[in-house]
């Protein structure tokens, strides 16, 4: 077998990573626009980018949406820790490390589905999360 073959783990894996780095990038905008006292600014981007800020939890309440998505990327982090340990151990077999890293991969994909599942539900309006901020 080769690594190669196993290396990748999916189209929901690259789904996440790109919300994930977007619901990133746009709260690291709103934090700086409220950081250097621009609250025109920061309304801007909160109205523009609503779904990339808050999704409606299980719950039926809002969430900010790059808090949900960076704890599932701290575990995404850790099993590809794991892989990299799989795949570099001298210690497993071949069919040991591709059982493995196959069992992690597919790990990856399921957490993955679940986090896009669960945060799909998006804010509507400004008061989702004017809502979620207030508590």
């Amino acid at each position: 077998f080769t690594i190669s073959d196993l290396s990748t783990t999916g189209e929901s894996v690259n789904d996440f990573y790109a919300l994930y780095t977007q619901s990133e990038k746009t709260y690291a905008s709103l934090q700086n626009a409220f950081k250097n006292g621009s609250e025109e600014r920061a309304r801007e981007i909160r109205d523009n980018n609503l779904k990339e800020l808050v999704y409606i939890g299980p719950d039926g309440q809002p969430q900010l949406l790059y808090d949900a998505l960076g704890v599932v990327a701290e575990t995404l982090s850790d099993l590809k820790k794991e892989r990299e340990a799989a795949i570099t151990s001298k210690t497993l077999t071949g069919s040991e490390k591709s059982a493995r890293i196959q069992k992690l991969n597919a790990a990856m994909r399921l957490i993955t589905r679940r986090a896009l599942s669960i945060t799909s539900k998006r804010a509507k309006s400004p008061d989702d999360l004017r809502a979620l901020l207030e508590r």
